[in-house]
């Protein structure tokens, strides 16, 4: 799974960006904060990996806390860094693995 990164301004407002992490489902925005820059807010990002070859379905979720992003120049390539909690249930687990996850993504 490759993560791309997709910022599109939200309708009506100067300042907001709709954040999307495909192939994620996710329900994030972010605020700007400069020219270039940006303040990811809290939000979550999931993705439901199906049953195959015996093993059961799986869901995993980032619980993103806070985030930055932007970029440094014109035409530098655009990141965000942010800080989740990243959880993994399957349907046989009794209980979800969680784990705090620093994840930066950069696109052209």
């Amino acid at each position: 799974m490759n993560p791309s990164l997709e910022l599109t301004a939200e309708g009506g407002s100067r300042d907001r960006l709709r954040v999307s992490l495909s192939p994620l489902d996710c329900d994030l925005t972010a605020t700007m904060t400069g020219a270039s820059t940006f303040a990811l807010n809290p939000g979550t990002c999931g993705w439901i990996i199906p049953p195959s070859e015996g093993k059961f379905a799986c869901g995993i979720t980032l619980d993103i806390t806070q985030g930055t992003g932007g970029r440094d120049t014109a035409d530098g390539k655009v990141g965000v860094t942010l800080n989740a909690n990243y959880r993994l249930r399957c349907a046989d687990d009794d209980e979800p693995f969680i784990t705090p996850v620093i994840v930066t993504l950069e696109e052209d």
